[in-house]
């Protein structure tokens, strides 16, 4: 009752057309085949009226001899992968947002098969101003619409604290962006119109900061950017200091994101003080020009080299960049790079992007806890089983 649900059910309606050819992908298999195959498509469909091999991941419909063929977009497996070399007649792409322009073109270059409708379905969670809000939602033409009382009373009947949150005038729109020239059509639903939720999950968007809210909940295309810690105040949170970095245990912590964002953010440890003093903060680039970068902070700041530790976020290693290279492998050039769980190393995996100049830190067992004025923002340990 999402949004793989409607695009996914209009994939198998398009199997009805004979000979017809399907591709239905997700960034990675494991995420696929738990949103999508095992809940929808296994649910949905009469056994009796389509065969499934999960070793070829093809799924035939058996009365119109149709059939759709599912697998990953990871970029670096597709170089290998001969599952696109096809003409498909319609192609879904689940959660559009975790691949990149690029492989959208590809695939729409696949989208050439004869007698066909030929074409292309997708969803994907609002992320900011990326490529998909550039190519379907920037220049297209907006209509607003306005849900009808019935099903404002079918939602309320089905979950009365709809109706203690909104009356019917004040209940969410939904939107829809045409695009005459790309031949697009896009639309954009907040999940408060989504009559299937239970109560709980609805309560839980109320406790959401609002920018989080306004993206993930209501479907709004914003940037996160400074909105996510709400409690920020420049004024109070960002000063000047005149210490020497390099005389410090420095720490420089990499959240590399291909696809998006990559952070870096360089700690200066003095024995009681954590100071937050730089980050690199750039979209789209490649490991090798982040990590020029940081080599040309390390000498803007005249960093000891045989005082720093390198942390990057271990879930790189599932990043690919090639068949066998991964985002990991990518920064093992800078070293020391510590191993989860080694205790007698400090383990400061700073995912905060804005500056904090002075961070108190406590240690309490193994367990790290870096606390601002009161305010908890982040908790790491050293121990694997954390």
């Amino acid at each position: 009752a999402g949004k793989s649900f409607p695009t996914t059910i209009e994939l198998i309606n398009n199997m009805s057309i004979p000979q017809n050819l399907g591709f239905l992908g997700r960034y990675e298999i494991p995420e696929l085949m738990q949103s999508v195959i095992h809940d929808i498509i296994f649910a949905y469909l009469n056994p009796d009226i389509y065969r499934h091999n999960s070793v070829r991941r093809t799924i035939t419909f058996k009365d119109y001899k149709s059939a759709i063929i599912y697998g990953f977009l990871n970029p670096s497996k597709l170089l290998s992968s001969k599952r696109l070399g096809g003409s498909f007649g319609v192609i879904c792409v689940d959660q559009m947002e975790e691949i990149n322009e690029e492989i959208f073109e590809m695939l729409m270059s696949r989208l050439r098969r004869e007698e066909t409708n030929r074409v292309f379905l997708g969803n994907a969670n609002p992320n900011g101003k990326d490529w998909l809000y550039q190519n379907f939602v920037k220049d297209a033409e907006e209509q607003i619409i306005k849900v009808s009382p019935r099903y404002y009373d079918e939602i309320v009947k089905r979950n009365p604290l709809i109706g203690q949150i909104f009356t019917y005038d004040t209940f969410p729109t939904y939107k829809e962006y045409i695009n005459p020239k790309l031949g697009s059509h896009c639309i954009v639903v907040s999940s408060w119109l989504n009559p299937f939720l239970p109560e709980d999950y609805i309560k839980s968007f109320l406790k959401l900061p609002e920018a989080v809210r306004k993206r993930f909940v209501e479907g709004e295309f914003t940037e996160f950017s400074g909105k996510i810690y709400t409690e920020f105040d420049e004024e109070k949170d960002i000063y000047q200091t005149d210490k020497d970095y390099s005389k410090m245990d420095i720490y420089i912590s990499i959240d590399p994101a291909p696809q998006n964002y990559n952070a870096v953010l360089f700690a200066g440890y003095d024995g009681k003080t954590i100071y937050v003093f730089d980050e690199i903060y750039v979209k789209n680039e490649l490991p090798m020009h982040i990590i020029a970068k940081i080599y040309d902070k390390i000498d803007l700041w005249r960093l000891d080299k045989n005082r720093i530790t390198f942390l990057i976020d271990v879930a790189s290693k599932k990043l690919y960049l090639t068949k066998t290279r991964t985002i990991y492998n990518e920064y093992a050039e800078l070293s020391p790079i510590p191993k989860w769980g080694d205790k007698h190393t400090l383990i400061l995996q700073v995912k905060i992007y804005f500056f904090l100049r002075k961070i108190k830190i406590h240690r309490r067992c193994e367990n790290t806890i870096i606390e601002h004025n009161n305010y908890c923002l982040l908790y790491t340990s050293p121990s694997p089983r954390d």
